[in-house]
């Protein structure tokens, strides 16, 4: 879940579908956007990128889950911070993205 100025969504993206899930809970909206082949090899390439900068954070326990830590460098020099939960299978557990110029958004997933 992004919490960015007060408005909360939740983005789930399916690659093998080529699609985008936008959920608004506090607006009760779905939206559902098809990703063109470009878009989908685009998300790859900047994973790839992020991968190459990754830091590692080490561990911490976040609402209850123990967590492995890593930072990445984002083109034009923000930062993202991912902890994802160990007892869960590696799920997302809690983010965060530093970008120059732009709020700080934090997202307890």
């Amino acid at each position: 879940m992004v919490n960015s100025r007060g408005s909360k969504s939740v983005s789930i993206i399916d690659y093998k579908k080529k699609e985008i899930k936008i959920l608004t809970p506090g607006m009760k909206k779905a939206m559902t956007m098809t990703l063109t082949d470009d878009q989908v090899s685009a998300f790859g390439a900047v994973s790839e990128k992020m991968k190459a900068s990754a830091k590692p954070l080490g561990t911490r326990t976040i609402q209850g889950h123990p967590c492995t830590g890593t930072q990445y460098t984002l083109e034009g020099g923000g930062s993202e911070e991912i902890w994802n939960g160990n007892d869960i299978g590696g799920v997302r557990v809690y983010s965060k993205v530093v970008t120059p110029g732009m709020d700080v958004c934090e997202a307890l997933c």
